[in-house]
């Protein structure tokens, strides 16, 4: 569990044997293979019966002066976020938590009126069962690639190499309900 800035170097190094989560791009040139299980798309999470979720509509700076939950600046997913509210020509908001542990923001969303952005294979359990409201706003540019991260050239251990055929399946499974 981390960053891409800890965990690819120690990838690179043989310290790890794969890295699991969203793909950033470039990361081929960089010497690593990637293999994409699925795409997905981040969210926006409240608690339900927030406040907002009583609004019809609801737009990216309807946000700005609300309270946010946000993974480490260091992670590719706040990477995105920051994209899409400069594209959109607005600051980030100024409340901001930032938090990497799903314990954590689970306590934290639960007990409050934050915002939580999260993608959507993670969310998707909590949205379905009504632990977690979604709210209905546009966040293009946060659709991404999902899967393994390897060193270039390296031969798996046969555990590493289980694991990875396991996240082939699970990762197909949610391709293919995705798609329904």
């Amino acid at each position: 569990d981390g960053t891409f800035d800890v965990l690819l170097p120690r990838l690179k190094m043989g310290d790890l044997d794969l890295v699991v989560g969203r793909i950033p791009e470039g990361l081929r040139s960089q010497g690593f293979d990637c293999e994409t299980f699925f795409t997905e798309q981040a969210c926006l999470v409240v608690r339900p019966g927030h406040p907002l979720t009583k609004l019809r509509r609801v737009k990216l700076e309807d946000l700005l002066q609300h309270a946010w939950l946000l993974p480490v600046r260091e992670s590719y997913l706040r990477r995105q976020i920051e994209i899409v509210f400069a594209a959109a020509d607005l600051s980030l908001p100024r409340n901001i938590i930032e938090s990497m542990s799903a314990t954590a923001n689970r306590v934290l969303i639960d007990g409050s009126d934050l915002i939580e952005l999260l993608p959507y294979s993670v969310a998707r359990m909590d949205l379905d069962a009504g632990r977690l409201a979604r709210l209905p706003v546009s966040l293009p540019g946060t659709r991404s690639p999902v899967g393994a991260i390897l060193r270039r050239g390296s031969s798996l251990k046969p555990a590493a190499a289980a694991l990875l055929e396991q996240m082939r399946v699970v990762g197909g499974r949610i391709s293919r309900a995705a798609r329904v």
